[in-house]
């Protein structure tokens, strides 16, 4: 079985994650992590979002290499309108 152990200060940065971010991702994952800390198994959170227990884990490896909750840099195409031409 495999748990994240959080202190105060990342349990109050998770829990203003999973409370304020845009992204609803990221929203996701704080409460996995928070819940983990809660001792909630992998299984079980995996089961409560509908992912792979393998998403949930590699969550969890982020989390402890890099404390980061985003979702790496995606290669693609370019956008092709500017921002100012997506305002309009």
């Amino acid at each position: 079985m495999r748990f994240i152990q959080l202190d105060a200060e990342q349990r109050q940065q998770l829990d203003l994650t999973y409370k304020t971010s845009p992204d609803h991702r990221e929203r996701q994952r704080a409460q996995g992590l928070l819940l983990s800390d809660r001792r909630w198994k992998l299984a079980q959170i995996a089961d409560l979002f509908a992912v792979d227990r393998d998403t949930v884990s590699e969550w969890f490896d982020r989390w402890q290499n890099q404390q980061s909750l985003r979702d790496a840099a995606r290669s693609g195409r370019p956008a092709v309108l500017s921002p100012e031409e997506k305002k309009a």
